[in-house]
């Protein structure tokens, strides 16, 4: 399974490299700050440089590779008077699949994921994640179809250094299309695994970076306590605080 995740992840990285017609057109229609909608919350509060397991199929598939064991994740989002998230995942060593449900409001929408992970080098891995997004959206190509490719390096057990490319393949969404991004980021553990301290930013053309500081902490095996800082592109988010089951 390494090998096939490993030849896998150079075949998507080879395509999203090669300029083609679709990349070509990309600056004239692109959404611009549209790069983040179907993003899961738990993208709050994980971090590109500390995910592994299930959870990395929505923050970074590299982590995919840097767990052995199978894991879990599971939550939910109650906000307002309706069902606002719910995302699952199931992860096994260099791979898992997820689904996210969504309700903003304005809009529902069902995003299907599957990821791969691979170990490159002794502390250095990389991934995939393939998404498939049906929304109610009205609109053209209201559905895309997203490539995300990622790495994480931890050269010592207290530090780790991640990154994600986000929409390689620039699809399209209601008329344009969603712009490439890059989000970067170091984790840091003063007490080995529980507790760790991350940052990191989001990258787009065109805009100011996005910030984001948090940290984890471990209260028992299968249960942490999350809290962040984001700074968006246009504004300050308070801290936040949450809770999620899985493993």
């Amino acid at each position: 399974m390494r090998y096939v995740s490993t030849i896998f992840i150079l075949f998507v990285l080879i395509l999203s490299a090669a300029p083609g017609h679709a990349r070509a057109g990309a600056a004239a229609d692109s959404l611009g700050p549209a790069v983040l909608p179907f993003q899961s919350d738990i993208y709050s509060f994980r971090f590109v440089a500390d995910v592994d397991g299930a959870a990395a199929l929505f923050v970074n598939p590299a982590g995919l590779g840097a767990r052995k064991d199978n894991s879990r994740i599971f939550g939910g989002i109650y906000q307002y008077d309706h069902l606002a998230e719910v995302p699952l995942g199931l992860a096994g060593e260099n791979g898992g699949i997820g689904y996210l449900y969504q309700n903003t409001g304005a809009y529902k929408s069902h995003t299907y994921l599957m990821g791969l992970g691979a170990k490159l080098l002794p502390g250095l891995y990389a991934g995939t994640s393939l998404r498939w997004h049906h929304s109610d959206i009205e609109g053209p190509d209201r559905s895309p179809f997203a490539v995300d490719v990622g790495f994480l390096s931890r050269p010592h057990r207290y530090l780790s250094i991640g990154g994600l490319f986000r929409n390689v393949n620039n699809p399209r969404f209601i008329g344009g299309r969603l712009e490439e991004s890059f989000t970067g980021g170091v984790s840091l553990r003063p007490m080995t695994e529980r507790v760790t301290l991350s940052g990191q930013g989001d990258f787009v053309d065109n805009s100011k970076p996005g910030w984001l500081f948090g940290g984890r902490i471990m209260v028992i095996p299968g249960i942490e306590l999350y809290g962040s800082y984001a700074v968006s592109y246009t504004h300050l988010t308070l801290p936040t605080t949450k809770a999620w089951g899985g493993g």
